[in-house]
């Protein structure tokens, strides 16, 4: 798992329920969309980023 996936999983297990934004990190906008259609997280609206769209 990597930092920016393991992020995600701490803010949902902290109760996170908010926008999530994403740059230039698939996994945690996989891992976003993974607990967000499971359940485990509320997240009320995502933006991501295509990779090389940053910096």
């Amino acid at each position: 798992m990597t930092r920016a996936a393991a992020a995600i999983e701490l803010a949902a297990l902290n109760g996170f329920d908010g926008v999530v934004v994403i740059g230039n990190a698939p996994t945690a906008l996989c891992k976003t969309i993974e607990l967000a259609n499971s359940g485990l997280m509320d997240v009320k609206s995502v933006i991501g980023v295509p990779v090389g769209f940053v910096g």
